[in-house]
């Protein structure tokens, strides 16, 4: 009896140091599981995108990183570290899933996450200099999605028909271009839930801005 929980113990113990990702993924799963998510945000998770368990333990670090950055009471700055982290990892988890397949890990569910917390990355740009830069990383993510079917297309639409006004109004040389854009995109979309809510409020927002601007439909 000894030697077969020696020989298990030893079978394990070769498992993990031939995929250190495995071991990692099942301590940010118990951290995650008891709402230590500052703990799993210093978890490493980098892995090549083919080993078994990549995908899942990048989306479980952008997990809880969201949820650090969308905590009551978090100061914008660690908002900004927290929403950094999300969106590395869970574009590292997106990557991972298309590269070997894991039932946890939906890509076009990941893709719709990549898009909330880039977009909230956006907004809280301290700079316009910023705002552009996370704008432009919004509009290339909202393509991708958009080539998706289903949800993560519509999230996509909405998502680039947000980033083309963000441009249009940080961009005056985006302008009218931009807002027209904008609502070729959202014409293009149709959702529902919380982003029919989201078509709504923007397409407020292009109408305002058309007029602001003096843009012709």
């Amino acid at each position: 009896m000894m030697r077969r929980v020696l020989l298990v113990t030893l079978l394990l113990v070769g498992c993990e140091t031939a995929n250190p990702t495995v071991a990692r993924l099942g301590n940010a799963k118990v951290q995650a599981a008891a709402g230590n998510h500052a703990a799993v945000a210093q978890i490493d998770a980098s892995c090549a995108p083919s080993a078994t368990g990549c995908a899942q333990l990048a989306r479980v670090k952008a997990d809880s990183c969201f949820r650090l950055a969308t905590a009551p009471g978090t100061a914008q700055p660690a908002q900004r570290s927290a929403l950094d982290c999300a969106v590395t990892n869970y574009d590292a988890a997106l990557v991972a899933a298309q590269a070997l397949a894991d039932p946890e890990v939906p890509p076009g569910t990941v893709a719709v996450e990549l898009l909330d917390a880039q977009a909230r990355r956006r907004n809280l740009a301290p700079d316009r200099a910023d705002a552009l830069a996370q704008n432009a990383a919004l509009r290339d993510r909202a393509q991708a999605a958009a080539r998706m079917p289903g949800e993560p297309r519509q999230a996509g639409l909405i998502l680039g028909a947000d980033a083309e006004l963000g441009l249009a109004l940080l961009d005056s040389g985006s302008g009218c271009d931009g807002i027209q854009r904008a609502a070729v995109l959202l014409a293009l979309s149709q959702p529902t839930g919380t982003l029919a809510v989201r078509k709504q409020s923007l397409e407020r927002a292009v109408g305002n801005a058309r007029q602001a601007s003096s843009c012709t439909p």
